[in-house]
């Protein structure tokens, strides 16, 4: 249905979980008995998150769910949906072990026992649909729409060392370009400085002409020549005065961190490039792309591996 351009509920796209839900609370749509004609309320309850403010379903006992027949909402027959069910049951046991691994392989991973997901796979995008990379499985990454909702054409996968490696050879190319661009950022920084500081110099001019002519106005009233003429005269060069030094105050400010921002840039990048050599914990990662950019994985055209390449943000790339 993701194929053919057939939205699901919201308009959005079509995931596992929309269909299969989650059983024994009864939600997904092979599970919704609505369809066989009976209403269910009080299934679950919502609470609040107090750290993060997010609302948390929680399901309450069976016993204290209400069902009510309602036949003229019925679409599917008993005997589909109790087809249905033992089909899950049957799915349910053939992948008893695999979910009992999954279940071991998380607490180990708790105790430090195996290795967690790699951080490394948050700077990855899909080169294909720029769909987040994620961990599919033994140590493998994939495409996040492909493995979740068939969204994507990108079937690639990778192991976390490959993955990890080819990461690390990118972000390296990327720490001498932006080594190699830093001079050129600094002068095109200076020049755009030199342009400020020449729009400056008008303006302090301009300041010095009005203040000036203030002082005439001043001079003017104390000698007693005042009308409402001269007052509006007045009035209209102090705004034009106060303009003038906020305008300066403001691009004083823009000039003096334009002047630095290269510098600066290139160290920040530079560190974080360093840091991950050493650990790829996740704050670091995503500081790293809101600075430098995601790395595409793309399927090689003709070819069964994949290639990497830097999605350099604006300013620095050359």
């Amino acid at each position: 249905m993701n194929a053919e351009d057939i939205y699901g509920p919201r308009n959005r796209l079509w995931s596992g979980t929309t269909i299969r839900g989650h059983r024994s609370r009864g939600t997904g749509i092979i599970n919704n008995e609505l369809y066989r004609g009976v209403l269910v309320w009080n299934r679950q309850r919502y609470l609040k998150d107090p750290q993060t403010g997010r609302r948390l379903a929680r399901p309450n006992p069976p016993e204290s769910w209400i069902r009510t027949e309602v036949p003229e909402l019925r679409i599917v027959s008993d005997a589909l949906w109790q087809a249905v069910q033992l089909r899950q049951d049957e799915i349910k046991n053939r992948s008893r072990a695999i979910a009992e691994g999954v279940r071991i392989a998380a607490k180990a991973r708790e105790q430090e026992l195996l290795p967690v997901s790699s951080g490394l796979c948050r700077l990855l995008v899909c080169g294909l649909c720029g769909g987040e990379i994620i961990h599919v499985g033994r140590q493998r990454y994939g495409c996040a729409a492909h493995a979740r909702k068939k969204a994507c054409d990108n079937r690639r996968t990778l192991e976390r060392r490959v993955m990890d490696a080819e990461i690390r050879s990118v972000l390296e190319e990327a720490a001498v370009t932006i080594m190699l661009h830093a001079e050129p950022l600094e002068q095109e920084a200076q020049a755009q400085g030199d342009l400020q500081e020449r729009r400056m110099e008008r303006e302090r001019q301009e300041l010095v002409v009005v203040e000036g002519r203030i002082q005439s106005v001043m001079t003017a009233i104390e000698d007693g020549l005042y009308t409402p003429a001269l007052k509006t005269r007045m009035q209209q060069l102090e705004d034009r005065a106060a303009r003038l030094r906020a305008s300066l105050q403001i691009a004083g400010a823009h000039q003096r961190a334009a002047l630095t921002a290269p510098r600066r840039f290139t160290a920040q990048a530079r560190k974080l490039i360093g840091a991950l050599r050493e650990r790829d914990d996740t704050e670091t990662v995503l500081k790293l792309r809101r600075m430098i950019g995601p790395v595409a994985m793309t399927p090689a055209a003709g070819q069964s591996g994949l290639r990497f390449t830097l999605r350099a943000r604006r300013g620095w790339e050359g």
